[in-house]
């Protein structure tokens, strides 16, 4: 019997899987609402987040880009609500980004200790 992979509850992928399975079945019916590839979906992960375009498509099917991202709020975007504007999804992005480079320089000056 083949195993069946486990997710932890508070990851992005376990996230994308709920709003796909609850709004569109399966990640194959979300691909085929956004025109995003079924692979590129089911590869998303906290470490492999999507990028701007796809998150805009997502938000284009309901999907509140900022629980998607953090955990936080709703699953599904509610009209008017700003913390899915391209713009603020970039900045986040940037940010994560930042953080990112900032480990790494630390752990280089950990290494050169």
């Amino acid at each position: 019997m083949p195993r069946l992979k486990q997710y932890n509850l508070d990851s992005l992928e376990w996230r994308l899987r709920r709003f796909a399975k609850e709004s569109f079945n399966s990640i194959q019916g979300l691909a085929d609402a956004t025109g995003i590839n079924y692979s590129q979906l089911a590869g998303y992960s906290d470490e492999e987040p999507p990028g701007g375009l796809t998150l805009v498509k997502l938000i284009g099917v309901g999907l509140n880009a900022h629980w998607l991202l953090s955990g936080e709020g709703e699953m599904k975007r509610t009209p008017g609500d700003r913390r899915d504007s391209p713009e603020r999804l970039i900045k986040i992005r940037e940010a994560r980004k930042a953080n990112q480079r900032v480990s790494e320089l630390l752990a280089e000056l950990d290494l050169m200790e």
